[in-house]
């Protein structure tokens, strides 16, 4: 959604349309968001310069955002599997000390 909203902006404040190309689109907020800034295509107008700034802030933010929300369901996911291996062991240990007695 991110990703879209960006290369539709970057064509709409684009100074010269017919120069654009798909990959162009598609290339902008990737090189910009992953901060390799290869210098081959840059904002040239003052409102494409604005756009890009704030798109960088926000969409490093939403995207690190998202990395925390899978990690997060990652560990929850393995803490879930963690307690219910340590509750079958305790169950096994009751037993086999009730057995002992």
């Amino acid at each position: 959604m991110n990703f879209k909203f960006a290369s539709l902006s970057y064509f709409k404040f684009s100074a010269n349309l017919k120069l654009l190309k798909f990959t162009i689109l598609v290339n902008s907020p990737v090189v910009s968001l992953t901060s390799a800034g290869y210098g081959d295509i840059c904002p040239t107008t003052e409102i494409s310069k604005i756009f890009t700034s704030f798109y960088l802030l926000f969409g490093v933010s939403i995207f690190f955002y998202r990395l925390f929300i899978i990690g997060e369901h990652v560990i929850n996911k393995r803490m879930g599997r963690l307690e219910k291996m340590m509750q079958r062991k305790v169950k096994e240990e009751n037993e086999e000390s009730k057995n002992k007695i």
